[in-house]
């Protein structure tokens, strides 16, 4: 009995040091060059942050939020989506116009209530003349045991989600108009109505 107890115990302490590391953050990356120049591609990401709305086919519509003091010089503290998620707040965590960084955190009405963290990370580089480097780094906590069963599924499709961002902020940048999949969302909202369903 006593050594059942014993095997037991180390079977639960186990399975706590598991889910402890299982606790840790995905991270998805994606990089990609953009023919214009890093001050410009920010100028989209940072300054006028409050404004996805006009690029990104994944936000219906973006207000920015201004609650307490910006960070760093930032045009607002965070900004609120409509999107297929419905309302979307995000937080900013980071800004850094030197370095061209920007970070959010990012809560939905409609996150999967095993997801305990979400915070995207974009930084603008040089890379060579009129030319950027866009990093975006997703970084995302998951609960146990979600954070085995649905951590395939979801780094599949937010891969995907976030390769379209990545290819729009590009276009945008390079064209001045939007990608033709943000057209297509357009007609997308205006059905979807004020909570994005």
């Amino acid at each position: 009995m006593h050594e059942r107890r014993l095997g037991l115990r180390r079977l639960a302490l186990a399975i706590m040091r598991t889910s402890s590391r299982l606790h840790r953050a995905m991270k998805i990356q994606k990089s990609l060059i953009v023919e214009k120049e890093p001050r410009l591609v920010f100028e989209i990401l940072g300054p006028k942050y409050g404004e996805a709305d006009t690029w990104a086919s994944s936000v219906f519509e973006s207000t920015a939020r201004h609650e307490g003091q910006p960070l760093n010089g930032a045009p607002c503290t965070g900004r609120i989506c409509q999107t297929s998620l419905g309302s979307v707040t995000e937080q900013l965590v980071d800004y850094d116009e030197d370095e061209r960084v920007v970070a959010y955190s990012a809560k939905a009405k409609k996150m999967p209530f095993f997801v305990k963290e979400m915070v995207n990370r974009w930084q603008v580089r040089s890379a060579g003349p009129d030319r950027s480097r866009v990093d975006m780094t997703l970084h995302m906590r998951l609960s146990f045991p979600f954070s085995i069963l649905m951590a395939v599924p979801m780094r599949i499709q937010l891969s995907s989600l976030l390769g379209q961002a990545v290819e729009e902020l590009k276009h945008y940048a390079e064209h001045g108009t939007p990608h033709p999949r943000k057209k297509a969302s357009r007609h997308l909202a205006t059905e979807a109505g004020p909570d994005g369903i």
